[in-house]
């Protein structure tokens, strides 16, 4: 679960103020009891750590089209994020973790089918509303990036690489 050396040479910082200011255990435990299920244990510990942090310089995931950039990892304000995107974008059980500040979004899956994989959701992409299953509808219009928080920060780089 060691990705602090990725994030030291991609150069991660706090969003506010000069330290880092993870998210406290009660503030996790809060996020939990809204979601109603348990963080994966490495973006638990991200958020732990890190709390709300951006990269200094453009850092992206390499994907077939080229790569997805990213932006803000969401951290104090994350249920907000949760409730701002899940009724109406995501499929159940799917939180955004960063925003690549074109609304489109990163999220964590804790689904039990796929709990603690990483996916990409574009926002100009709509899910087909003619299906009988909604969710499922809305789940393949995301792109897999990685099978857990993990890779999906061992797997970023910096633009131009």
């Amino acid at each position: 679960m060691d990705y602090s050396n990725k994030l030291k040479i991609l150069k991660l910082s706090p969003s506010k103020g000069d330290f880092f200011q993870g998210l406290t255990h009660d503030k996790i435990v809060d996020i939990e009891n809204f979601i109603n299920t348990v963080l994966p244990d490495d973006y638990r510990n991200f958020l732990q750590t890190y709390g709300e942090s951006a990269f200094e310089e453009w850092v992206h995931f390499p994907y077939e089209t080229g790569g997805f950039s990213l932006g803000i990892f969401d951290g104090d304000d994350l249920i907000e994020q949760i409730k701002l995107y899940s009724e109406n974008r995501l499929p159940k059980q799917m939180i955004p973790f960063n925003n690549d500040g074109g609304d489109n979004l990163f999220i964590l899956s804790l689904r039990k089918d796929t709990y603690g994989k990483v996916y990409y959701h574009h926002h100009g992409v709509g899910y087909n509303e003619e299906l009988e299953d909604e969710d499922q509808a809305k789940f393949d219009t995301l792109d897999f990036l990685a099978p857990n928080f993990t890779e999906f920060i061992k797997g970023l780089r910096k633009d131009g690489e």
